[in-house]
C-alpha cells in the first residue's frame, strides 16, 4: 500500500514511471510516479533524470521522503528498483 508519511520519513512506492515536463526542444525534463493505487507523485531527482529516462513506462519501486509542496506529492528518491521489465 502506497501511503503519505511525515516528512522526512522513508517509505517505498510502487508504480510507473512517467513524463510530466519537457523542455523547449521536446526532450522529457520532469518525472512522476503514477502509483498501483492510482495515486501519483512528482519525483525529485534531477540527479537521476538520465536513469529516470531509461525506466520510462517501467514498473518500479521508489524508495524516499515524501514532501507536501502547493498541495503536490513529491518523492525525493533515494533508491530505485525495477519491478519488472518488458525489454
Amino acid at each position: 500500500m502506497d501511503l503519505v508519511q511525515a516528512d522526512g520519513v522513508m517509505v517505498y512506492l510502487r508504480g510507473i514511471i512517467v513524463p510530466v515536463n519537457w523542455d523547449e526542444n521536446g526532450n522529457v525534463a520532469g518525472f512522476g510516479i503514477e502509483t498501483f493505487d492510482e495515486d501519483f507523485y512528482l519525483i525529485d531527482g534531477i540527479d537521476e533524470i538520465a536513469r529516470l529516462k531509461q525506466l520510462m513506462r517501467e514498473e518500479v519501486e521508489l524508495g524516499g521522503n515524501i514532501h507536501l509542496i502547493s498541495g503536490k506529492k513529491i518523492i525525493n528518491i533515494r533508491e530505485i528498483r525495477i519491478l519488472n521489465s518488458c525489454s
